[in-house]
């Protein structure tokens, strides 16, 4: 896959920042560095390259910051603390009810509280499964979801999957700087919000996307809206 965004780079002797490549991590960056130094023996201008989750992040501040501030983690995890009582509504005998003792739980509530945030996982939806399959810890993030990103906003703050959505929801009106092309290098499937976002990109013809032929490509194609079986012809390179 690096073999073939550095075939599509466009630059102007050694700049390249005319470009914007995005991968699903941050490891392919520093590898299109090293090939690019390596093949040019010289000084060059690199492309900017970001993880997808940094880029939908840069889009979001360069162009939707209202100026609300970033909450992280530590005071994420003590609004959760807050929010069950300081433990007092979890199971398990009040093993819960220090900040310390709260704290891995609350690392992981905050992940999947996220996690379902960026997939557009209605809290009705997550209820609805918690008495399906009996599950107590869905019935929990059920009950934290909507009063959690409640006090979130009205703290004037914002987490990291919020934020995503609002790129995916306002992508339609987000601009690039004129000549920039951008290259999304995707080798996995996404979240949903940053499926979104990609399925908008797309539309655009300063869009290239590259896709690694592998196992799953099928269910890529299918998130992102493209055809599986031309996508060599319409949307990207073959890659063996």
């Amino acid at each position: 896959l690096l073999d073939a965004v550095l075939r599509e780079l466009r630059s102007d002797g050694n700049n390249f920042e005319a470009n914007i490549v995005v991968f699903p991590g941050k490891r392919p960056g520093h590898f299109l560095h090293q090939r690019l130094a390596r093949s040019l023996g010289a000084a060059f201008i690199p492309p900017k390259v970001y993880a997808l989750g940094e880029f939908v992040e840069v889009l979001y501040r360069e162009q939707l910051d209202q100026g609300e501030g970033d909450l992280d983690s530590l005071d994420a995890i003590g609004l959760l603390f807050e929010l069950t009582g300081h433990g007092s509504m979890l199971p398990g005998e009040g093993q819960f009810r220090t900040p310390g003792s709260f704290y891995p739980l609350g690392v992981r509530l905050l992940g999947e509280l996220e996690e379902l945030r960026a997939g557009n996982v209605a809290p009705a939806v997550i209820t609805a499964l918690a008495g399906e399959y009996g599950l107590e810890s869905l019935g929990l993030l059920a009950r934290l979801y909507a009063p959690f990103y409640d006090e979130v906003t009205k703290r004037g703050l914002s987490t990291a999957a919020q934020r995503s959505e609002r790129v995916a929801l306002a992508i339609e009106t987000l601009t690039f700087k004129s000549g920039t092309d951008l290259i999304v290098a995707a080798m996995s499937l996404v979240q949903a919000q940053q499926a979104m976002v990609l399925r908008e990109l797309l539309n655009r013809r300063d869009v290239l996307l590259l896709l690694e032929i592998a196992p799953g490509i099928e269910r890529l194609c299918a998130q992102l809206g493209v055809s599986a079986s031309a996508e060599a012809a319409s949307v990207s390179p073959a890659i063996p």
